[in-house]
Formats: structure tokens, C-alpha cells, sequence
């Protein structure tokens, strides 16, 4: 910390001298809206004359909106939205609706320059999942493109492409880029970063270089606390650091030919990855004495040892004792809570730390004034490693009747299932003594290494085309290690380890282990024709073979094997997609367009996880076992159409583009969560939508912003599976016809920057951003997971308010971000598992809501250069 505040001092300082010697400029901005180029079509062109729906945003505007993360981009993108975080500096990424979930291959492609970071996820519970996402810190720009762009960016990009561009070494100019900000939160810890970026020529037109360095470090704000004391044993726990550093060198050995070198690594930490507290309760859970019929339970076969029902569990009664073999477990009583805001009654912290290197060789061969051949070597690596409390043999049993939560003035909820609170589970690996009864220590790890050979002719030709061969080798090891405590099972339900599991302890209660290698070849073009003034076309295919081999076991008792043999499979899968895209586009003038536009994505499919007794006690609930979840789930597909128009308004003081879409989903992979995990093929979904973008600038100093966004997204067919014998909770339902995804209908994104000029060289302004999106369910009605308690995540409002100064590239500024401190967010606990309409009976509740709103209040300081 006392580095990084030396850092930001100095580049205050730093800032300041270089500003008041800066030769002076005009620093009101013009009439004329800016254009930002993007590379988007493999060819250069202004953003906004570009055929297809793209947002960019250079480093000057991120900055300027306060956006320094990939989930403070998705308020300002229209349909891009984070889906999950399992890890510090990972994200799950979602465009359109068309969302990746656990065990499967990336829907969103995201790339470093041209390096692609996407990844496929692992199955198991807390596998630190998701795309190892950089920092917002010296960027040349962000492009966002919206739509399967299956035919130049390949698998894994069905629902669009995120494309972080960095800077590249100039051979002929110098240039400089400073940032460093200081912020309080709410309630919270202060937080700072620093950071400087410089480059230029070593050896005019022959050498140059570019090096970047940047550091972060967050403030927590939540208050991890014990539930038996009501005493906080870790503030502010979900503090965290970011360090990043780049080097680029570049090199023209001719007039017509440039190599380019980049080396860029991070690593993103933080103490406690959750975000989310506890609401107080004003409820007692009582839980009266228990009997574990030993006995009986060890006449079950072992996998219906899993979840424990009466006569296994019992009232305590004269024949529950000592004598017969049976454990009487006390009875205990938790609760009310009442708990300031930012209280978490967690079980512990769930630590996580990702690692991030990426090196890149570009090699470009200008071969005439029309014609450009580039090759691309990458090698990508990333180290993802977090620990995880977890309580869930707590749950796995009925009550007789025996546990309900007890709320003066109110009748008794009484509580189906075991609670997650247990303080008689007090022998625990993390310690703290607070019923986590597992621990889980996993490393995900991947090594990449990708070659991508491409010959572009000028887009200024009648006819233009972009062909090229791709090939990537990536290789994944996931490794998941999960302590616990012989103790501690006996302290739950007086049997040991191998009595429930039916396998010896040897010190983990499971060990898993994943392999997956994919190669991924492909050939693919794509050629545009100007048919007339006004017209032009467009088409392209990608041809691609993708082979995927893996290697899974999952042995310990949780496994129910002590052998890692016996619980390996193996094998491999082999598919050969075509994605083919078609394009129209009339030109009213050279600056207004319409397009329409097919296009396919698709992603490949894989194999499911080794299964264990956690989906074993789960499907127990609906009478099922193991044997029906698939070993294996096929790649699936998107066919998008779209119709979308750009005009340039005003004489360019205005700009707006819109469009509407229709995405076809084949095939969805969609992750059942069952304490394990499978990935199940439904049949269809849709996602339909329509999205508006627009600048304006009625008068120089004012400049407006809108970002709209409408999508529908749902399932179209339903699957589910039988109950079996005995069930408690009906069907087993995978996906069903009508199902809304958890995404947000409406979003809306309004700013507004004033200027107020000084003299020639300096002026003020004033910006202010509003962000909304609409409420949405997570999980339909009708489901087992459906709770009405906590099933439906409210609308948020977001406030962001900003006032600086600007002279010859300095800019300082103060700021608020969630201005209202808004507090709504996603919730759980409850009810779920409901048997009627109202749910007022249901057959699990869990005790101690949740609430996961965003980072509340903060206000800051912020000064940035630009040379």
C-alpha cells in the first residue's frame, strides 16, 4: 500500500510540472463529434462506418466515465453483460443473452490485441472459472462487437467479441500516459493506484518500444463475522491488489516489414472474493435434539448414506441412546441477527489470486500498396488458485419436524432440511470453528499457444478480402484438493467418514483432478464487394476441426473411491464446424447506412465431470441417482440476423446507431447445479432484442450520450427428467419452454459533459452518468430452485458524477461513483423447493438471507496525462 501511495504522489507531482511547461492548446473540444477507428472487419475504418453493431471507447473516454473494470463496462455497453466471477480478475462474459455457465466452452470471445483469452470451464464447485479479464489501463482502445463473429474470430465468440487494444510502439513519435486516483468507500477501506506508460523511438523509423506499468489497490468493505458472537473477525475482507506491467518492442527492418514483440503479465488478489452480507433476521432458528439411527443408516447401501431421511434421522426418544448404537446430536438455537450493513456471516473468507502472461510476435509484410500479410504467434498463460468454505454436508438430511425458525408475533416457519449453521460442527480446516466443514484448495491452469497467418487486401478496392489459417494448442489442468476434518463429521451425525462414505479417510475428503487439451485448426475468408455507389456485400465462412481429449478423476470419499484408477475416464471428442456470414449494406452518403446481416457462431462441446456424493444427496431429493446425468454434451450453435443502421447527423455533431436481432440458439448447453454438475443439451432458446446507441452535441460545451438496450432471451423447448421413487421435490427440471434467462430486459446508460472554457489553453466540466437496468428472475417459478425470497433480482439505479480541470493533457478531477448508494441487489436464502403455488409450504429453507448490491458509495480524486 505505501508503494502504491508514494506512486500516486509522485505522478501528481510529475503531472503537474509537465502540464505548466506543456505548450498551450485549445483544450475545448470542437463541434465535430470524435471518430474512433477499430480494426473490428480486419480492416481499419471509423467505428461508425462499420457494418455491424460495435461499441468503442478510447482510454480518454474510459476514464472520463469512470470505467476501470470489465463490470463497469458492461453499464455502457448495450447487451453486454457479466454473468459470473469465480476468481480476482476473472470474468464470465455475456452479449446478447448468449451466456457461458459452468463446465462449458466461452460465448464471448475476448481478446489482447489479437491474443485470445477465452476459456473453457471447468465443472466442479468453485473451479476459479472465467476469463482472466486485464485492467482498463493503457489502452489505445475497447471495441465491443455485438453478434456471432464466427467467421473471423472463430469458436467461443456465438454471442460477440470483447477486444482490449493496446498501444503499439510508435518508430517515430514519443508519447506518454500517466493515471493515479485515490478513493474512500463507504464504510470501507480507501483505495489507490498509480500508474505510467511511455514509449517512442529508439532509432528513428527502425526502433521502438512501449512499456506500461500500473498497480492497484482496493479497500474492502465487508465485515466477516461470526454468527455465534456476533463479532467480526475480519474487516473489510474483500480488499485486494492488481499489479500489471507491459514491454513492446518494435522493429522495421525495411520500409515494407515490421515485427512487433509484446510481453504483458498481471496478477489480480483479493483477501475475500464475495461481496455480499447478511440481512438481520429477526428469527430464532431452533433445532431441538437430534437421533442418527447408526444402526439403521449403516444397513443403507452407501450412496443412500448420501442424504439422510426418517428412520435414518429421528426425533430423540427412549430408544434414541447410547445403548442401541445411536447419536444423539444436541440441539442448538441461532439467532436473531441484528446486523449493521456489510456484516457477512460467511464461514470463512474464499481467498483468490490469478496470474495472467501473454506474449505476442506480429510480424507484417506490407507486400504492395494493396495487399498486407500478417502472422500472429501467441503463448498464453494463466494460473487461477482460491480456497473455498463449504458447509454442504450440513444440509443433506430431513428434519423430523424438529428445527423452525421462531419470530415473536408470527407462527413458526418450520425448517425441512439441515441448516448451513451448526455450531455444534465445530472441528473445521479453516480453523474458525463456524461448520465449514470442507475446505477446497484449487489451481486452475492453462498454457497456450496459437498461430494465426492472415493476407488482407486494402478495403479501398472495389472488391476486399481477408483470408487466413488459424491454429491453437491449449492445454488445462484443473486440480481441486479438499481438506476436512474426521472430527468434525462426527460432531454432525456420530459417523465417521468411512461409515457415510464407505471409503477410508486419508486425510482429503476428495481429490480432483481434470486434463483437457484442444486443437483447434481453421481456414476461413471474407469478401466484400462494392456493387454500386450505394450497395455493397459481404460474405465469409470458417471452416474449422477442433479435437478435444481430457482426463478426469475424482477420488476420496467424496468419490467413493480411494483409487484414483478407478475413478478416471478418459476419452476425446472430434467436430468440424462451418460458420458461414452474409452482409447487405445501402449507403445513403458515405457516413449513413443500413445493413442487414446473417451470421453463425458456434462453440465446441466437451464431457462432464466426474460425479460424487454431493449430486448423489441432491438427486436422492428426487428420487434419482447418479446414473442420469450424461457423461457427455454436444457443441452448440447460434444464428443471428440482423438488421442495424448508422447516420451522422448534424454536419457530425450527431451520432446513431440501432439495430434489431434475432438469435436462433441450437443445441444450448445449459449446466444443471446439483452440488456436482452436468451439462445437458436443450434444444433451443432465443434471444431477441434491440439496441440504440447515440451522441449529440447541440452546442459546443454540451455533449449528450444514450445507450439503450431491450433483450428477450428464453428457452423454446423444455427438458426435464422423471421423478423417481419417493421423491420430494417432483420432476427434475433441466430447462423449461418460455424460461427467461437471468438477464436484464431493459438497461439504459444517460451522460452528459459541460464544458466551461479558460482562456485558449484550459477549461472546466462537469459529466454525470445515470445507469438502470430492469429487475429479472434468476430462476423461473415452477423449478426446484425457484425461491420467491430470493429468486428475482431488483432493478438498480447507478449514479456516477464527476468535475475536473483540464490544461495541455492534465486532467484532475474529483468524483463520486454511486452517487445514491444504491443497496438492492441479488439475493439468497429462503424458501425454494416450494409444493404449492404461494409457497407456503416448501421442503427447504435456508436460514440467513444474503444481499450482493454494488459497491456502495465512494468518492475520489483522480489526475491522468496524456503526452
Amino acid at each position: 500500500m505505501n508503494s502504491i501511495c508514494r506512486s500516486v504522489s509522485a505522478i501528481i507531482v510529475v503531472t503537474a510540472v509537465a502540464a505548466a511547461y506543456a505548450p498551450s492548446v485549445r483544450a475545448q473540444s470542437s463541434d465535430v463529434l470524435e471518430e474512433i477507428v477499430v480494426t473490428a472487419t480486419r480492416h481499419s475504418d471509423a467505428v461508425n462506418r462499420v457494418p455491424l453493431s460495435v461499441t468503442a471507447l478510447t482510454q480518454e473516454a474510459l476514464d472520463e466515465r469512470g470505467i476501470q473494470t470489465i463490470a463497469d463496462l458492461q453499464a455502457t455497453v448495450p447487451g453486454l453483460r457479466l454473468s459470473g466471477q469465480e476468481a480476482a480478475g476473472n470474468a464470465t462474459v455475456a452479449i446478447r443473452g448468449i451466456s457461458q455457465q459452468s463446465g462449458t466452452s466461452a460465448t464471448t470471445g475476448f481478446y489482447l490485441d489479437e491474443t485470445a483469452l477465452q476459456k473453457r470451464a471447468a465443472g466442479g464447485f468453485a473451479s476459479q472459472n472465467g476469463t482472466p479479464v486485464p485492467p482498463l489501463f493503457d489502452l489505445e482502445r475497447v471495441e465491443v462487437l455485438r453478434g456471432p463473429q464466427g467467421t473471423l474470430f472463430g469458436g467461443g465468440s456465438e454471442g460477440g467479441t470483447v477486444r482490449y487494444i493496446q498501444p503499439s510502439p510508435s518508430l517515430t513519435n514519443y508519447s506518454a500516459y500517466a493515471r493515479a486516483q485515490w478513493l474512500t468507500t463507504q464504510s470501507g477501506d480507501p483505495s489507490y493506484e498509480a500508474g505510467v506508460a511511455f514509449g517512442g523511438p529508439i532509432i528513428e523509423n527502425k526502433l521502438g518500444f512501449r512499456a506500461t506499468i500500473f498497480g492497484r489497490k482496493t479497500g474492502g468493505y465487508i465485515d466477516l463475522t461470526d454468527y455465534r458472537t456476533g463479532q467480526v473477525y475480519d474487516a473489510n475482507s474483500n480488499s485486494g491488489q492488481l499489479h500489471m506491467g507491459r514491454v513492446a518492442l518494435a522493429w522495421a527492418p525495411s520500409s515494407s516489414t515490421q515485427l512487433t514483440l509484446s510481453y504483458f503479465k498481471s496478477e489480480d488478489d483479493t483477501d475475500n472474493l464475495s461481496n455480499a452480507y447478511n440481512l438481520s433476521e429477526p428469527g430464532q432458528l431452533q433445532v431441538a435434539p437430534l437421533c442418527f439411527n447408526i444402526p439403521y443408516i449403516l444397513s443403507l447401501p452407501v450412496p443412500a448414506r448420501a442424504f439422510l431421511v426418517p428412520p435414518a434421522v429421528l426425533p430423540v426418544n427412549p430408544g434414541c441412546n447410547a445403548g442401541t448404537g445411536a447419536y444423539v446430536a444436541p440441539g442448538y438455537t441461532v439467532g436473531p441477527f441484528s446486523l449493521k450493513r456489510f456484516q457477512s456471516l460467511a464461514l470463512g473468507p474464499t481467498p483468490t489470486k490469478t496470474g495472467l502472461d501473454v506474449g505476442s510476435a506480429t510480424f507484417q509484410w506490407d507486400v504492395s500498396d494493396k495487399l498486407q500479410l500478417k502472422s500472429i504467434t501467441s503463448y498464453v498463460h494463466d494460473l487461477n488458485r482460491g480456497q473455498s468454505p463449504q458447509n454442504f454436508p450440513l444440509t443433506l438430511f430431513v428434519y423430523p419436524g424438529t428445527a423452525q425458525i421462531v419470530t415473536p408475533g408470527q407462527p413458526p416457519v418450520f425448517v425441512p432440511t439441515g441448516s448451513g449453521f451448526n455450531p455444534n460442527v465445530t472441528s473445521v480446516p479453516n480453523g474458525l470453528g463456524l461448520g465449514a466443514l470442507i475446505e477446497t484448495n484449487t489451481h486452475n491452469e492453462r498454457n497456450a499457444v496459437s498461430e494465426e497467418l492472415r493476407l488482407a487486401s486494402s478495403a479501398d478496392q472495389r472488391i476486399s478480402y481477408v483470408v487466413g489459417a488459424y491454429f491453437a494448442n491449449t492445454r488445462t489442468n484443473v486440480s481441486q484438493f479438499a481438506q476436512t476434518s474426521e472430527l468434525g463429521f462426527e460432531q454432525l451425525d456420530g459417523l465417521t467418514i468411512q461409515q457415510r462414505y464407505g471409503v477410508p479417510y486419508e486425510g482429503f475428503f476428495s481429490n480432483i483432478y481434470e486434463s483437457d487439451r484442444d486443437v483447434e485448426k481453421a481456414i476461413f475468408g471474407d469478401v466484400t464487394a462494392r456493387l454500386s455507389e450505394h450497395w455493397s456485400a459481404s460474405a465469409g465462412v470458417r471452416l474449422t476441426n477442433i479435437t478435444s481429449s481430457f482426463v478426469q478423476s475424482n477420488y476420496g470419499p467424496n468419490g467413493g473411491t480411494s483409487s484414483a484408477s478407478q475413478s478416471q475416464v478418459a476419452g476425446e471428442i472430434s467436430e468440424t464446424p462451418v460458420t458461414p456470414k452474409a452482409s447487405i449494406q445501402y449507403y445513403f452518403t458515405r457516413d449513413d447506412l443500413l445493413y442487414a446481416t446473417a451470421a453463425e457462431g458456434f462453440r465446441a462441446g466437451g464431457v462432464n465431470q466426474v460425479l460424487t456424493s454431493a449430486s448423489a444427496g441432491t438427486l436422492a431429493q428426487y428420487g434419482l441417482t447418479n446414473d442420469v446425468l450424461p457423461r457427455t454434451y454436444r457443441s452448440d450453435s447460434v444464428w443471428s440476423y440482423e438488421l442495424g443502421g448508422k447516420f451522422r447527423l448534424w454536419d457530425g455533431r450527431a451520432q446513431i446507431n440501432a439495430d434489431i436481432y434475432d438469435l436462433e440458439w441450437k443445441n444450448v448447453q445449459t449446466f444443471l447445479f446439483l452440488g456436482d454438475g452436468a451439462v445437458f443439451n436443450v434444444p433451443t432458446a432465443r434471444s431477441r432484442g434491440a439496441e440504440f446507441e447515440a451522441q449529440m452535441r447541440p452546442v459546443r460545451p454540451l455533449t449528450f450520450s444514450v445507450a439503450v438496450a431491450y433483450i428477450k432471451a428464453q428457452y423454446t423447448s423444455s427438458m426435464s427428467i422423471p421423478a423417481g421413487p419417493g421423491s420430494r421435490a417432483g420432476d427434475l427440471v433441466i430447462a423449461q419452454d418460455g424460461q427467461q434467462f437471468a438477464q436484464p430486459p431493459w438497461t439504459v446508460d444517460v451522460g452528459a459533459r459541460y464544458e466551461v472554457a479558460f482562456g485558449n489553453s484550459s477549461n472546466g466540466y462537469a459529466r454525470v452518468d445515470y445507469r438502470w437496468f430492469e429487475g429479472y428472475p434468476t430462476v423461473p417459478p415452477g423449478t426446484g430452485a425457484y425461491s420467491p425470497d430470493s429468486s428475482d433480482v431488483p432493478a438498480q439505479r447507478n449514479v456516477n458524477l464527476r468535475i475536473g480541470f483540464e490544461r495541455a493533457g492534465l486532467d484532475v478531477n474529483v468524483f463520486a461513483l454511486n452517487l445514491t448508494d444504491e443497496s438492492a441487489g441479488p439475493r439468497t436464502g429462503g424458501r425454494s423447493q416450494c409444493t404449492n403455488a404461494t409457497c407456503s409450504t416448501f421442503n427447504s429453507y435456508t436460514y440467513g438471507q444474503t444481499v450482493a448490491p454494488p459497491t456502495p458509495r465512494q468518492i475520489g480524486v483522480q489526475v491522468a496525462y496524456r503526452y
